[in-house]
């Protein structure tokens, strides 16, 4: 940063360091170590304020308000000639004016280092420290999926102090939220689901501070399926089986879509009938489920002829 400046903020710069140093009150000052430490967030208890001198040098305060990340400062520097020259430096940037705004770019606490001249090139530097937390946000995503299918997210969250811990607040049983803010879950039924997840930062030992976010989720039904099985008989004996379904939205009802005449299905499934003659017969079966999806399936029914049996009377 330093090799960046030019000459003449070099030199306001060290004269602000000189001034904290020889300027200041006899209270304890914490050692300034670099300037790059100073402009980045390093902070301490100390608040230095330049005496007012013999000569009428000028005394050097100012006054601070903050909104979050955002930091207004205003010069109430003194000197009986008025202040020439208002000088700012804080977090790796400076400014000019008895008045400056100051954006940081995360929650800590910043030093801050304001110094005034007067018309002599008398110098005189305040020192302070200010403290900035961002609100804490929380940001929960829009999941879809499918029954069965795992999903998964990430809830995200800024502001406040990091690290942050996640939990979940609120939702269907399935959907699991990890600390670190992973969502995941197999849905086990259609539908739109709502869900809240709370995030925790670490703004201190004994601070803390809790926001929840609300998410949803919308599970659509797995595609539906239909199954029927090869069937096998005799001639003049029943026979029966069992159409499956799967997937879709439960409950199914079922129905014959073509086949020979002696072949029923039941609105459950049930396939049963007793074969009128021998021969290789294809039959298909429709299932309609609740939301009105439907699915066909086919396959055969062989059909063997019945054993040749022969009585003699008796004479």
């Amino acid at each position: 940063m330093w090799k960046r400046l030019d000459s003449f903020t070099k030199i306001v710069l060290v004269t602000i360091l000189m001034a904290v140093q020889l300027t200041c009150t006899d209270e304890p000052l914490t050692p300034l170590r670099s300037l790059d430490e100073l402009g980045n967030g390093a902070t301490t208890d100390s608040t230095l304020v330049a005496s007012n001198r013999a000569g009428g040098r000028p005394v050097a305060s100012f006054v601070s308000s903050c909104t979050e990340l955002v930091c207004v400062f205003k010069s109430t520097s003194t000197d009986d000639q008025g202040i020439r020259q208002y000088v700012w430096l804080s977090a790796g940037s400076y400014g000019v004016g008895p008045a400056w705004s100051k954006t940081y770019s995360q929650s800590g606490t910043y030093s801050v280092i304001h110094q005034v001249s007067d018309a002599d090139n008398q110098i005189a530097v305040a020192h302070d420290s200010v403290t900035v937390t961002s609100k804490l946000k929380a940001t929960a995503p829009t999941l879809s999926g499918t029954v069965g299918v795992e999903i998964s997210g990430r809830a995200s969250a800024s502001g406040g102090a990091q690290p942050y811990a996640f939990s979940k607040a609120s939702g269907p049983s399935w959907l699991l939220v990890a600390s670190s803010g992973m969502i995941s879950g197999k849905p086990t039924a259609a539908g739109r689901f709502s869900y809240s997840i709370a995030v925790t930062d670490s703004a201190g030992a004994s601070i803390s501070s809790t926001v929840t976010a609300k998410g949803s989720v919308t599970v659509k039904s797995a595609p539906l399926s239909l199954t029927v099985p090869s069937l096998s008989g005799t001639v003049g004996t029943a026979v029966s089986d069992t159409a499956t379904a799967t997937g879709g939205t439960p409950p199914y009802a079922f129905s014959k879509a073509s086949g020979p005449a002696w072949l029923s299905v039941a609105a459950n499934g049930a396939i049963s009938g007793t074969p009128a003659a021998a021969g290789s017969f294809a039959y298909s079966v429709s299932v309609t489920d609740s939301v009105s999806a439907t699915a066909t399936d086919a396959d055969t029914v062989t059909v063997a002829r019945g054993k040749l049996s022969l009585t003699a009377p008796s004479l």
